[in-house]
């Protein structure tokens, strides 16, 4: 039981942790672009 719930909030994290980067990605393209622009 214990292990099972470890299991299931390691999976959590991982999930969110891939949203995070995900995001992450997005905001330093568009500041990438708007740096581009810029010059």
């Amino acid at each position: 039981m214990l292990l099972s719930s470890h299991i299931f909030l390691a999976k959590l994290k991982v999930k969110q942790f891939k949203k995070f980067k995900n995001v992450l990605q997005k905001i330093l393209s568009v500041l990438r672009a708007f740096l581009k622009k810029d010059r």
